[in-house]
Parts: C-alpha cells; sequence; structure tokens
C-alpha cells in the first residue's frame, strides 16, 4: 500500500489504478501545460529498466524485495509493468521489455544483460535477502570492487547489481550506472534535481558522481572502465514535476533533447526526453513536489 500520495505520481497511466492505491488528485489542465518560462526541477518516483522477461522479474522482485506487482502497459517502443513501491520508501520500478521495429523512436536494439547498472537498497537483513535472490533465480556476489562497507551484493536476473544496506527498513535507496562522463551527467540530473552534485568518489579503479535528489533518493554516475557499454543503456528516469513544460525547458536547458513523435497515446499525457550525455530515457509526469 503505498503511503503518501505522492509516490502515486509514478506515471500518468496509474490514473487506472486508482482502485488500487491512493487516489492522486487529478491536477488542473493549468497545472499541467503552464508556461515553460521558467525552468522547473523535480524529483525521481520509478527507475525502469530493460529486462528480458517482464513475467519472470516481476516475480523476482515481489517476492526478495516486496515490491507490487502493479499493472501492464502497452506502447509502440516497449511494455512495462509499473510495480507498486516498497512501503519502506523510495521510487518504485518499472520493468520494460524493449520492442523492435516499430514506430517509436525507441526501437534499437538494446542489450540488457550484465550491465554496468546499479540498484541500491537499504535492507534490515542484507544476507537474508541474498538468500532470497539465489532462491529467484539470481546470483550472489563475492568480490566486488569498490564496495561499500558493509553492505552485501547480488545480481538479478538479467545480471544488474544490486547493493543491499544495512538498514531499519526495505526502501529502494539509489540507482547507479555507468557514463561516458560521469561529471557531466551528475551536472546535467542535478539540474534536474534542483540540489548539486556531491564530491567525487573512488570506487575500484573509476570515479563516481553522486546526486542526491528529493524523497532521500541518490543517483549515481560510474566511471567504468571494463568495456561495459554506457550509450542507450535500457533505462528510463521517471521524474515528477509540478509543471510538464517547465521541466521540458530544464532538460534542453542543461544540454538534453525531447522525444516529440511517435509515442502515441503515450505523448498526450507525459513528457519524454534524453539526457545529453548518454541519451538515458527521461519519462516526465505531473506530480507535487
Amino acid at each position: 500500500m503505498i503511503k503518501t500520495r505522492n509516490r502515486i505520481a509514478i506515471s500518468a497511466f496509474l490514473f487506472s489504478l486508482q482502485t488500487l492505491t491512493t487516489a492522486t488528485p487529478t491536477p488542473a489542465p493549468n497545472a499541467l501545460f503552464t508556461s515553460p518560462s521558467d525552468t522547473t526541477t523535480g524529483y525521481i518516483s520509478a527507475i525502469g529498466i530493460g529486462i528480458t522477461s517482464l513475467d519472470a522479474t516481476n516475480k523476482f522482485y515481489t517476492s526478495v524485495f516486496g515490491f507490487g506487482k502493479g499493472a501492464r502497459m502497452s506502447f509502440s517502443g516497449w511494455d512495462e509493468d509499473i510495480m507498486t513501491p516498497l512501503p519502506g520508501g523510495g521510487p518504485t520500478l518499472i520493468p520494460m521489455k524493449f520492442k523492435t521495429g516499430g514506430s517509436s523512436p525507441i526501437t534499437e536494439d538494446r542489450p540488457v544483460k550484465n550491465l554496468p547498472v546499479k540498484l541500491t537498497f537499504t535492507v534490515p537483513n542484507a544476507k537474508a535477502v541474498v538468500d532470497k535472490v539465489v532462491k529467484a533465480g539470481g546470483t550472489a556476489v563475492v568480490d566486488t570492487k569498490g564496495r561499500r562497507e558493509g553492505a552485501l551484493y547480488a545480481k538479478d536476473l538479467d545480471g544488474y547489481l544490486l547493493e543491499l544496506v544495512p538498514g531499519d527498513t526495505m526502501a529502494f535507496a539509489g540507482a547507479a550506472y555507468g557514463s561516458s562522463d560521469p561529471k557531466k551527467s551528475a551536472t546535467f540530473f542535478a539540474k534536474l534535481a534542483g540540489t548539486s552534485p556531491l564530491p567525487v568518489t573512488k570506487a575500484g579503479a573509476g570515479n563516481v558522481v553522486t546526486v542526491p535528489t528529493k524523497k532521500k533518493f541518490q543517483i549515481s554516475f560510474l566511471d567504468f572502465k571494463d568495456g561495459r557499454p554506457t550509450k542507450k543503456l535500457p533505462l528510463k528516469i521517471v521524474w515528477s514535476v509540478p509543471s510538464i513544460p517547465g521541466f521540458k525547458k530544464t532538460i534542453t536547458d542543461g544540454g538534453g533533447s525531447l522525444i516529440e513523435k511517435g509515442l502515441g497515446v503515450l505523448g498526450a499525457v507525459v513528457g519524454m526526453g534524453y539526457d545529453g550525455v548518454d541519451q538515458i530515457m527521461i519519462e516526465i509526469n505531473f506530480g507535487v513536489v
């Protein structure tokens, strides 16, 4: 059960789930389409990850972490499960099965296995969660470069790295991915969040730049040097904002781009774009910040 109304601003299509969760008040038209003369910041309400099987991934994350099963949506470029968030806090998770050859501008055959992506969770018992991961078909990870003190690590069904940090409650606390330019990525996303990047730290042989966002969620950018791809990763960072046009201006002012064509019904209710460094997908929803 979602604790607050704000968390339901995961996607405009969650309006159809009002019977399952606490309803978000429908914004007045001028709230969605106000003048973009001023830039707008927001908070991260969901993280989308490209996967090989929606059914298997949904079962994995509901059984291991306790995400709600949510609802499945189908668009021209991908299908996705909009899961419901963890009671302990943080954004929700959106497994995404990308399509190819459709009318969407997002139809590239993006790899989804063993990518430089990490999802961080606070957990009351990290060892118990690792055991659940293995039971659900994932793997335990013993040797991790740049590991966080006290944390345990595992991988999900597609090889996404799971960082399990001791904490009082089960919460989705952060996401990280390999960037071709971590500092530039951090500068861009800090503008979207209305915050400032933290000082550069080391993780193994590479640098890490972290951006704190509202709702106590962090997004980090990693300087991987192991040959794994960083461009067009199958990721989606979903933002809830008080003004969709204003946030679009923040994206373009920061060097990002907008997706205006080929979105079908999705484009009528949300904004879509790419960051300006690695073309990571951005979805924009209306939500109280």
